[in-house]
C-alpha cells in the first residue's frame, strides 16, 4: 500500500476502500502494438468530473503479487487479521498508521511518530511541486481542492520554488451563439 499511495497521491482512505472490481482497463495503441492500462476512477466533486488514476509499472507488479497471493480477496488490502473472522473487510487505517509508524522508526526517520498514511499523500504532491513536474493549480485541482492555499497549507509548502505556471482553464459553454 505505501508504494501505491506514493505512485498515485490518492485519498489512503480511498486506496483501503478500493475493491478488485474497481480496477478496470483501457486499451491504447495500434491494433499490432496492443497495450492494457488498469486504472480507476475516482471522483472529484470540486471539478464535476471523474478521474482515471492510472498505475505505473512497479505498482502493477505489487498489486498483481498481491492478486496472487490472495485471489479471492475482495479488497485490494484486505485485512487478514484474526480478530475479523469471516467479515470481509478492508485494512484499517489504524492499522495502516501502525505498520507506517514502526517502518519509520525501524528506517531511523527523525519524527517517525508523526508518519501516517497521509504523510504519503502530502509527499506526493511536494515532491510533483518541488521537482517542478506539476504546478500548483495542477496539483489543487488533482487533490479537489477549492483554493491553492488550502493545498499549500496541506503539504506544509513553505518557501520553496515550485512550478507556479497555471493550467488554461477549461472553456465554460455559456450559451452564446454564433
Amino acid at each position: 500500500m505505501p508504494y501505491i499511495a506514493l505512485d498515485t497521491g490518492v485519498s489512503p482512505q480511498f486506496l483501503l476502500n478500493l475493491k478488485w472490481e474497481d480496477l478496470k482497463r483501457e486499451e491504447f495503441g495500434a491494433e499490432e502494438l496492443q497495450k492494457v492500462e488498469p486504472y480507476f476512477e475516482i471522483d472529484c466533486e470540486l471539478a464535476g468530473e471523474t478521474r482515471k488514476i492510472f498505475f505505473n509499472d512497479k505498482s502493477l507488479d505489487i498489486l498483481n503479487r498481491l492478486r496472487k497471493e490472495h485471489p479471492e480477496d475482495v479488497y485490494l488490502f484486505q485485512s487478514h487479521a484474526a480478530n475479523v473472522g469471516k467479515k470481509i473487510q478492508p485494512v484499517t487505517m489504524y492499522s495502516i498508521g501502525i505498520i507506517f509508524k514502526e517502518a519509520a522508526r525501524k528506517a531511523k526517520i527523525k519524527g517517525a511518530d508523526d508518519v501516517s498514511a497521509v504523510t504519503l499523500r502530502k509527499t506526493f504532491g511536494y515532491h510533483h511541486l518541488v521537482n517542478g513536474s506539476w504546478s500548483i493549480h495542477q496539483l489543487t485541482r488533482y487533490f479537489d481542492h477549492k483554493y491553492t492555499g488550502i493545498t499549500r497549507q496541506y503539504i506544509d509548502l513553505k518557501d520553496e520554488k515550485i512550478n507556479t505556471k497555471q493550467l488554461p482553464r477549461k472553456r465554460k459553454n455559456r450559451g452564446l451563439r454564433d
